[in-house]
């Protein structure tokens, strides 16, 4: 499980970078890339999901094994 977690992690770390540096890129990514609005909602629920625990739970680490 933890091996999964750690491929996600890395891909929504991936997936910030691009939409912070590049959205309108991200967007056509999303386009042109065949990905499902119910696959790229899931992909952003991640992310949003994550980070709201990190920024209300102080002693929440990201890192930490399952």
């Amino acid at each position: 499980m933890e091996i999964y977690r750690e491929r996600i992690q890395k891909g929504v770390e991936k997936v910030k970078t691009i939409l912070a540096a590049h959205p309108v890129t991200f967007g056509l990514l999303v386009m042109t890339s065949g990905i499902k609005a119910n696959e790229l909602m899931l992909i952003l629920g991640w992310m949003m999901h994550d980070d709201l625990i990190a920024f209300t739970d102080p002693e929440y680490d990201r890192n930490e094994k399952i």
